[in-house]
C-alpha cells in the first residue's frame, strides 16, 4: 500500500459463537475496503448489519478470524504502538460512574502512552473545546447524555490522533452540539486527518462523508461518492396520456402510476422496461411528454 492510506480491510472475517452447542455466526464476511488519508469514510446500514463490529476490528477491540486490517500501512497486531494515532469513540461508553470527568479523561490518556505533560496540555485543550472545564470535577453520573457524549469527543480527540474511529457520533446531541462537532470534524478532516465513522443520521453522512459504504450482512453492498449515487439510475420516471389506467397497465409494466389533474399519468419504471416504454411512444392513443431519470439517494441503497 502507499504512503497515502489510513486504513485498509483485506479479505477480513469474523464470527461470533452462540447457543448451546456454540455454533459460529458470520458477523463480518470477507470484508474489504481502502480508506485513503484525509478522507472521511462514512459506514451506513441497518442495526446488525455489522457496523460496530468493523470499527471493533479497524482499532484492535477485536480480531478477525482470518484477513488483514493495516492501519498506517502496519498490521494491529504489529510490534509497532498504533496507539498515538487512533482516536476512538464508541457508541456505548462504559465509563465508571463514580469517576469524575478529569480521572477518566487522565485513565485513558495515560493508557494511550501520553506523558504527563503531554496529558495535562492536551486534557486542558480538549476540555475547552467542548466546553467542559466547568464540569471536569464532575461525576460521570451526574452528567447529561450529551455532556458524556462530548466527554467522548474530548477522549477521542486527547493524544492527537491521525485517524479517528467513531461509532454513532451524534447520539444523544443536541442541534447546536451537532452543528458544533460538524464543524470539528471537518476542522480535523481539513488538517489531514483521517475519519472512519457509521450513522443511522443521513443528514450526518451527507455534510462529512468524502466516501460512503453501505454495509449488509458483514458485506459491502455498495460504495463510492456522493457524486456516484446521483450517477446512479434504477428508475425512470414517465409522464404519459392513455386512454384509460386499465389501457396504460395492460402495456406496461410499472411500478407505481399516479393519476395527474390533466388526465395524464405519472409512472414510475425500472431501467429493464424502457424498451417497452419506447414501445409506447408509438401508438396513436398514447403519448408520452415526458421521459427522465430517477436518481438513487442513501435511503434507496439501505433499501
Amino acid at each position: 500500500m502507499t504512503d497515502n492510506t489510513s486504513i485498509v480491510l483485506n479479505n477480513v472475517s469474523y464470527a461470533v459463537r452462540q447457543g448451546f452447542f456454540l455454533q459460529p455466526k458470520q458477523i463480518i464476511k470477507n470484508l474489504s475496503f481502502v480508506i485513503p488519508k484525509g478522507v472521511s469514510f462514512g459506514l451506513i446500514g441497518s442495526n446488525g448489519a455489522g457496523k460496530t463490529t468493523t470499527i471493533k476490528l479497524c482499532t484492535g477491540i477485536i480480531s478477525p478470524d482470518s484477513g488483514e486490517v493495516l492501519i498506517n500501512g502496519r498490521p494491529l497486531n504489529s510490534d509497532h504502538d498504533n496507539r498515538h494515532a487512533v482516536g476512538l469513540l464508541t457508541e456505548n461508553q462504559y465509563i465508571p460512574q463514580y469517576l469524575t470527568v478529569t480521572e477518566w479523561l487522565s485513565f485513558l490518556g495515560t493508557l494511550s502512552g501520553l506523558s504527563k505533560h503531554e496529558l495535562n496540555e492536551s486534557m486542558s485543550t480538549q476540555l475547552s473545546q467542548f466546553d467542559l472545564t466547568s464540569l471536569a470535577d464532575r461525576k460521570i453520573n451526574s452528567l447529561s447524555k450529551g455532556q458524556v457524549q462530548r466527554v467522548g469527543f474530548a477522549q477521542a480527540f486527547l493524544n492527537t490522533p491521525q485517524i479517528l474511529f467513531l461509532d454513532e457520533p451524534m447520539s444523544g446531541l443536541d442541534p447546536a452540539w451537532r452543528a458544533k462537532i460538524h464543524s470539528i470534524l471537518l476542522s480535523f478532516k481539513k488538517s489531514g486527518g483521517t475519519l472512519l465513522f457509521s450513522s443511522h443520521v443521513i443528514s450526518d453522512v451527507l455534510q462529512l462523508s468524502d466516501m460512503i459504504a453501505v454495509i449488509n450482512c458483514g458485506q459491502i453492498n455498495w460504495q463510492g461518492t456522493m457524486a456516484d449515487i446521483m450517477n446512479v439510475v434504477n428508475q425512470y420516471q414517465v409522464i404519459v396520456h392513455a386512454p384509460s389506467a386499465h389501457v396504460l397497465e395492460s402495456r406496461l409494466q410499472c411500478k407505481e402510476m399516479i393519476s395527474q389533474p390533466d388526465g395524464s399519468y405519472k409512472v414510475l419504471i425500472d431501467t429493464q422496461n424502457i424498451n417497452e416504454v419506447l414501445q409506447l411512444g408509438l401508438k396513436e392513443d398514447i403519448s408520452i411528454y415526458s421521459f427522465s431519470p430517477v436518481y438513487n439517494n442513501i435511503e434507496d441503497l439501505l433499501s
